[in-house]
């Protein structure tokens, strides 16, 4: 889409290495941001190994791996179904978590060359802003995901950590949308339906949220208090490391020969040749 670029030596690549693994249902390759060019910074999408598993990772919103990331075998997309199409929102995170979660072999080459670039910069792009399309869009992440885990069997501790998107979620349109309140108090509402959460945890969540938005432009510092406490109150899985991606810096060798090779600055002819 608008963010991204192929590069010019990305699908040989791919096959040259899925050739040699033609047991694995998907095999991922690391992915470089760029602000205008790219090679105009060091930065990994994010880093693929970190001691906790992927699996956790993509059920606390710290994905390890962009869209564009893996390289597939249809057989095994197949059975996933694709892509949810209900969900328009971190539609990505919820295609993988379910591949995880379905046991599909996956293989990570984070040794490999970068062969996708992704733009991050301030320029207007559909999942940054709040319209009430997409803030419908991202309570159907959370629904739809928590349908799909609760069909999974003994999958209590991953539950745990996807209840806690629930929170995040909630305090993400506290700071970034106006009025909150409403939005907020509706995200809280499907967290009480959809994971039965203990009266203890369900007065602590209410009782913060409630603090938050009375004191958020007036007493920033009782909401910091607030915040504290339901900390110290809540399961940890509430309150994410990440909330920000663990990006990862690609090594001086990598970005030597990224940018000592021809790099497209606009998206590739799909038709030429054909």
């Amino acid at each position: 889409d608008s963010d991204d670029l192929m590069a010019p030596w990305c699908l040989e690549q791919r096959l040259a290495t899925a050739s040699g693994a033609l047991d694995a249902d998907l095999m991922v390759f690391p992915v470089l941001l760029f602000q205008n060019e790219p090679g105009d910074i060091d930065v990994l999408w994010n880093s693929m190994e970190d001691e906790r598993p992927a699996l956790e990772r993509f059920a606390g919103s710290d994905p390890p791996w962009h869209t564009s990331s893996p390289i597939w075998r249809t057989s095994s997309l197949r059975k996933l179904d694709g892509f949810n199409e209900a969900v328009f929102y971190g539609d990505d995170s919820d295609l993988h978590l379910r591949a995880l979660v379905t046991g599909l072999k996956m293989i990570l080459r984070a040794d490999h060359l970068p062969d996708i670039f992704i733009r991050r910069s301030d320029a207007p792009r559909i999942t940054n802003s709040l319209s009430p399309f997409l803030i419908e869009s991202r309570r159907t992440r959370l629904r739809e995901g928590t349908r799909f885990l609760k069909s999974i069997p003994d999958r209590t501790q991953l539950l745990g950590i996807w209840w806690g998107q629930y929170f995040v979620e909630a305090e993400f349109l506290l700071f970034n949308h106006e009025p909150p309140a409403d939005a907020v108090r509706l995200v809280l509402k499907e967290w009480k339906t959809d994971c039965s959460p203990s009266r203890f945890n369900q007065w602590v969540v209410v009782s913060y949220f409630n603090a938050a938005l009375a004191t958020r432009k007036r007493a920033y510092l009782i909401l910091r208090v607030a915040r504290r406490i339901a900390m110290y109150l809540l399961p940890d899985t509430y309150f994410p490391s990440g909330g920000a991606f663990h990006h990862a810096k690609a090594g001086q060798a990598v970005m030597d020969q990224l940018r000592g090779i021809p790099v497209r600055s606009k998206p590739m002819d799909m038709t030429a040749g054909l």
